[in-house]
């Protein structure tokens, strides 16, 4: 879970502007939690939006005068929400930042080992 936020704060954090804000939220909703982290960046181009999470996978146009990644930190983000049952997507509008949403159940659910015991 730190590996993810981690993940999802740098991302954040490169493509907002300097002085602008970078948000997370944690919200408990019935037997899910949902992690919100928002930016005030350039925004993902609603045709890139799938394609964010595959391996090697960057969004060229965004790049302008950002420090270049691996195109492996969402890929590796998603993977991890995966493993834990959960799911992560993006809401994004061009010119308005982007957000990433994260569901990840409470342990002990239906779908976890500690239930079991």
């Amino acid at each position: 879970m730190i590996q993810l936020t981690i993940n999802l704060l740098a991302n954040a954090v490169k493509f907002s502007e300097s002085g602008t804000a970078v948000t997370i939220d944690l919200q408990h909703r019935g037997t899910w939690y949902e992690l919100s982290v928002s930016d005030q960046g350039p925004g993902i181009p609603q045709q890139e939006q799938a394609r964010i999470f595959e391996q090697f996978h960057q969004v060229s146009d965004q790049q302008a005068g950002k420090p270049k990644g691996t195109g492996l930190g969402l890929p590796i983000s998603k993977r991890i929400v995966e493993l834990h049952w959960g799911s992560i997507r993006v809401e994004s509008v061009l010119g308005e930042g982007a957000t990433f949403i994260v569901r990840l159940p409470e342990a002990g659910g239906e779908h976890c080992e500690l239930r079991k015991r």
